[in-house]
């Protein structure tokens, strides 16, 4: 079964990566932080993968990001859900109501 890696924050936090991590990242900040596309970058992984902690940023409310990467099955779709900023990896699925994807 093939994998893919997302890098998720495991805080309380908004998404942040500090600066040494996006100058190690080499790209352009994505305007969607939330993507599954930016998340799943090869290249974020292995930047938040060589700094460790370092890679972590600071929220503009206080609190650190703790910034941590799951493995998901490749061929299952997904989406990161997350609660006051904490973050994880979800299975997508249909929802009426809360958003309009059918």
């Amino acid at each position: 079964m093939v994998r893919i890696k997302i890098v998720i924050d495991r805080s309380y936090a908004n998404f942040s990566l500090s600066e040494e991590a996006w100058t190690a990242y080499g790209k352009e900040r994505p305007k969607d932080l939330n993507s599954i596309v930016f998340r799943s970058d090869p290249d974020l992984i292995r930047v938040v993968e060589q700094l460790g902690e370092r890679a972590n940023g600071q929220s503009q409310f206080g609190p650190k990001n703790k910034l941590e990467i799951v493995e998901v099955p490749d061929e299952i779709p997904v989406r990161i859900e997350s609660y006051d900023g904490n973050e994880w990896v979800a299975e997508e699925h249909r929802v009426w109501g809360k958003d309009e994807k059918i």
